[in-house]
C-alpha cells in the first residue's frame, strides 16, 4: 500500500502513482486481516494516527510501516503550539540568559494547559536512556534541548568524594571549567541536571546537583550511584578526565530552536 502525506482517499494505494493517505493506508491493510501488509510512505510530513486494539492482527500477517526514503517520512507532533501563547520573559528570567542575543529572542510558554506527557520532575538520578520529556518539531525537523556544551563535554578535575548507592548527598567532585558560575540559579529552581561518563565510558547517568561552589570549584551531587563517581579499576576512563555536561538549562539556550523545561512550574523557555 503506497501511502503519501497529500494522499487520496479514492482508491486502494496499490498504485504508486495514486498513493493513499496514511488513514486511507490504515483502512486498507485492516480489510486484509489474514495478508501480511507494507505501508510505503513517501517522503513527506504525516500527521499523527494512533493504532489501537481495532488494528489487532496475527503475528503471521504483521502491517509494516515503512519509509520509501531513509528518514524520509516524518509524522507530526500531536500538539501545536500557538505562536501567540509565548509570552515575554520577566527581567529575573531574562538576566540569566547568558547569550546577549537569545536574551532578546528566548520566550516562554505556560504548558499546563497544552496537557504534555512527560513533564513531572526528573529523579535525582537517572540513565540518559530514560529520559523522559516532551519533545518539539518545526515543520517536522526535530529542536534540540539546550545543552552546555553544545556539542562535546566537559572533564572532571578529580574526585573528592566517590559517593555510594542512594546515599544523600552523593558524590563531590572539583571542576575544570567555571561554566558553573552562570548556573547557581537553576540549582534552587527547576535543577541543575549533569550528564556524565561518571564511571565508564559506555555509561551515561544523569545526576541532580546538590550544590556548587565557585569558591573552592567544588560540584557536590544530590545523591549517589552504584559504586560511586570516578573511574572504577581497571582504568577505563582516565581519573581526571571523566566527561559530562549540562542539559535542559534556560541559562544555555543560545541558538534558534533550542529549549529547555522548568519541570517544577511547567514552563517551556524556546
Amino acid at each position: 500500500i503506497y501511502a503519501a502525506p497529500d494522499g487520496t482517499d479514492a482508491s486502494n494505494g496499490q498504485d504508486a502513482n495514486i498513493p493513499v493517505s496514511i488513514s486511507r493506508a490504515k483502512a486498507v491493510a485492516k480489510g486484509y486481516p489474514q495478508n501480511p501488509c507494507i505501508v510505503w510512505l513517501k517522503r513527506g510530513v504525516y500527521p499523527a494516527f494512533m493504532l489501537n486494539a481495532s488494528d489487532n492482527r496475527p503475528a503471521a500477517a504483521p502491517v509494516t510501516y515503512q519509509s520509501m526514503d531513509p528518514n524520509g517520512a516524518v509524522f507530526q507532533p500531536e500538539i501545536v503550539l500557538n505562536r501567540a501563547d509565548f509570552m515575554p520573559l520577566p527581567n529575573e528570567m531574562k538576566d540569566r540568559i547568558i547569550d546577549p542575543t537569545a536574551k532578546t529572542k528566548v520566550l516562554q510558554l505556560d504548558l499546563t494547559s497544552y496537557g504534555f506527557a512527560d513533564t513531572a520532575q526528573w529523579p535525582l538520578t537517572f540513565a540518559i536512556g530514560r529520559l523522559k520529556s516532551p519533545k518539539f518539531f518545526q515543520d517536522g525537523h526535530p529542536l534540540p534541548m539546550s545543552r552546555y556544551p553544545a556539542d562535546t563535554t566537559m572533564a572532571m578535575r578529580e574526585v573528592v568524594d566517590k559517593g555510594t548507592a542512594n546515599s544523600t548527598p552523593g558524590g563531590s567532585f572539583k571542576y575544570r571549567d567555571d561554566r558553573g558560575k552562570y548556573w547557581m540559579k537553576a540549582i534552587g529552581d527547576g535543577g541543575l541536571y549533569l550528564s556524565g561518563n561518571w564511571q565508564t565510558p559506555w555509561q551515561m547517568d544523569v545526576i541532580k546537583t546538590l550544590s556548587l561552589s565557585t569558591t573552592d570549584s567544588l560540584i557536590v551531587q544530590a545523591v549517589g550511584i552504584q559504586e560511586g563517581i570516578g573511574t572504577l579499576e581497571p582504568k577505563r576512563i582516565p581519573a581526571g578526565t571523566e566527561p559530562y555536561y549540562a542539559l535542559n538549562l534556560v541559562e544555555e539556550i543560545a541558538k534558534e530552536g533550542q529549549w529547555s523545561i522548568n519541570f517544577k512550574t511547567k514552563i517551556l523557555y524556546m
